[in-house]
């Protein structure tokens, strides 16, 4: 099966992208690829239909696309994405989480900070021991892919935003997500409001710097 593109969620981010984008710079008008009379040149992902370059429909195909996986066709390409209600587990297949409490939680949901500080996003609880083995966290900020600066692993406790500049501000979401099995999945979210201190409602905010 070729590694598939399921963009459901933050989780998995790059790892997780196709490897069958060979036609990705195809000139969109089939007649183009017409050499002479009695031949034609195609791309991979065309076939020639009566002298022109035709689209082949990879969807066609039932092994496409992996388990629990739809399967979409593109100009000259297709790409796979989780069925609904399935989600991209970290071994890049489409698995079903089950929400679930894990103790996990933002020390403060909203945080006031200074320009050119370092704020620390503290995150508090703990990962259950039945759960922690089996876990990863993915980060996306303003619901974008986002990439917290980790000394040495990941981390469940929170991470820094050094030197803080106005464009640092949004919604920080960490998706918790538990793999325990090929039919025992969960996930858990913890989410952070960060806003610099001239725009920040006062009530229910805290500073925190390190």
């Amino acid at each position: 099966m070729l590694t598939s593109a399921k963009w459901t969620g933050p989780v998995q981010l790059m790892k997780c992208a196709p490897t069958h984008l060979e036609a990705l710079f195809v000139i969109a008008d089939p007649r183009l690829f017409v050499t002479d009379e009695t031949s034609v040149s195609v791309l991979k992902g065309f076939e020639n239909v009566g002298g022109r370059c035709s689209d082949i429909n990879e969807c066609k195909n039932i092994n496409a696309c992996g388990k629990n996986e739809d399967c979409i066709n593109t100009f000259g390409d297709y790409r796979c994405q989780c069925m609904k209600g399935y989600e991209t587990g970290d071994d890049c297949t489409c698995k079903k989480f089950i929400p679930v409490g894990c103790n996990v939680r933002p020390e403060h949901k909203n945080i006031q900070v200074a320009v050119g500080k370092n704020v620390k996003i503290k995150l508090v609880g703990a990962l259950g021991k039945k759960y922690r083995k089996f876990a990863t966290i993915a980060w996306s900020k303003n619901n974008e892919h986002w990439y917290p600066e980790y000394k040495k692993r990941q981390r469940y406790t929170g991470f820094v935003i050094r030197n803080f500049r106005p464009g640092d501000v949004g919604v920080y979401t960490g998706e918790i997500y538990i793999e325990k099995s090929a039919t025992e999945n969960y996930k858990c979210t913890v989410s952070v409001n960060v806003l610099p201190s001239r725009i920040a409602v006062k009530e229910n905010l805290k500073t925190t710097t390190v």
